[in-house]
């Protein structure tokens, strides 16, 4: 069923056609506006998009021929139900206000959230989910990419309610950190040991970390830890920023047995962090291999992780921590930040004009 709202023929959107940083190859432009929704399908008129590391990484690094051409970045968003197909659910009516994110596999489609509408199918791996009633439109698109990652962290990890474990949290003051602290304390997490700048440790223990570390004062950290934590050793670790040396040296201050969540994106580039990915994986401990089990993922099945995450937002166990909002022009200069990798939480577009 669709409504009655006028579409316009064309919306407004960023896009990119050839590999490069954001101020090289992205622009605003027009492009054809989504059809009406068909099937199970819903159109959603975006009014707030998020900006993330993993978007420069796809301007950057993927090449033409394998997406199409105008591709628009942006993996979450929330906005409104304009439109809706007659297989659709009935929890998605007109004017359900909705966040998520897109498919891994929207990057090859040229299929992004910096745009004015988007049309999804509400039963692919793209996340459309109801905005809980005490959290608003921004505030949900702002915790959507990072709480479903943190729920991965547990899943993937095998932390479970009630846990009572200690954890260090190495970069916790990003999208990704800043939910995974939120998220660990709410699974019952004894210790959460989290590393970030010395600004950002009192944001960091708001969230719920029980100790703070600059790790940039702590050099070299891997060190620093076995000799803070070598009698006290973590039941796991998450990485957000992707650091082979701590990994390395892990069974000094990682218990027997347990496991190395990682999730950042090593300083070094793709093919170095192939490399360390493939090296942690699959080389034998008998020829020098690290004793400890390394686990390293994306934003994969996350439909399987919504209802446990809206949930927590509902009981306001997990809350947004935006870095700033920028206007839809302004896209540019919001990536400038997130390039930095130094955000405190998500840097969030406004999409729509009213």
């Amino acid at each position: 069923m669709a409504t009655n709202t006028f579409l316009p023929p064309i919306m407004k959107a960023w896009t990119f056609s050839q590999p490069g940083t954001h101020r090289q190859v992205l622009s605003q432009t027009t492009v054809p506006t989504p059809n009406l929704p068909t099937g199970d399908e819903v159109l959603i008129k975006i009014e707030y998009a998020g900006l993330s590391f993993g978007d420069l990484k796809t301007m950057g690094l993927i090449p033409s021929f394998l997406r199409t051409k105008n591709s628009v970045p942006g993996t979450d968003y929330a906005g409104v139900i304009i439109a809706k197909g007659p297989l659709a659910p009935s929890k998605f009516e007109i004017g359900t206000e909705v966040f998520g994110t897109l498919e891994t596999d929207s990057k090859r489609h040229g299929t992004g959230a910096l745009c004015e509408y988007i049309c999804l199918s509400t039963s692919s791996n793209n996340i459309v989910a109801p905005v809980p009633s005490n959290m608003t439109l921004q505030e949900a698109g702002a915790v959507a990419i990072g709480g479903l990652m943190a729920m991965l962290i547990c899943k993937n990890g095998g932390i479970k309610e009630d846990c009572g474990i200690r954890m260090l949290v190495h970069g916790s003051s990003g999208q990704c950190g800043t939910a995974f602290i939120q998220v660990a304390k709410a699974m019952g997490a004894k210790e959460i040991v989290a590393t970030c700048s010395t600004p950002n440790f009192d944001m960091v223990k708001r969230l719920g970390a029980d100790v703070t570390i600059d790790y940039r004062k702590e050099a070299p950290f891997s060190e620093y830890l076995a000799k803070e934590y070598g009698d006290r050793k973590f039941d796991i670790i998450v990485d957000t920023v992707g650091a082979q040396d701590v990994y390395t040296h892990s069974p000094a201050f990682l218990k027997d047995d347990c496991v190395y969540v990682n999730i950042g994106d090593y300083t070094n580039g793709l093919f170095r962090t192939v490399f360390h990915w493939f090296v942690n994986l699959y080389w034998p401990q008998w020829l020098g291999g690290t004793p400890r089990r390394f686990i390293m993922f994306g934003p994969w099945e996350t439909p399987k992780v919504i209802d446990p995450l809206t949930k927590l937002m509902a009981d306001g166990k997990i809350k947004p921590v935006i870095e700033r909002t920028v206007a839809f022009d302004q896209v540019l200069e919001g990536y400038d930040v997130v390039a930095t990798k130094r955000t405190r939480g998500k840097v969030m577009v406004k999409v729509a004009s009213s």
